[in-house]
């Protein structure tokens, strides 16, 4: 019932022309909004927030300030790397 309300909610914003793309910082709530809201009739963009910022980098829209010295991990959850 949940997922039925919040689909009633988000396609009557989008028929308005408010929602355009949804963008996640949670795996599994990317994994809901994409593969399983579609079930409750969702018309929905969903983005991870990883993909939204790489591009903004790639459409030059984002410019890092400093440079990251050192190492970085990033641990790519069970739902992304799928």
């Amino acid at each position: 019932m949940l997922a039925e309300g919040n689909v009633a909610v988000i396609n009557a914003y989008k028929e308005q022309g408010g929602v355009k793309k949804v963008v996640t910082a949670c795996p599994h709530c990317f994994n809901t909004l994409k593969n399983e809201y579609v079930d409750f009739g969702a018309k929905l963009e969903v983005v991870h927030h990883t993909d939204f910022l790489l591009g903004l980098l790639a459409e030059k829209k984002l410019t890092p300030k400093k440079p990251v010295a050192g190492r970085v991990v990033y641990h790519d959850s069970c739902y992304l790397g799928r």
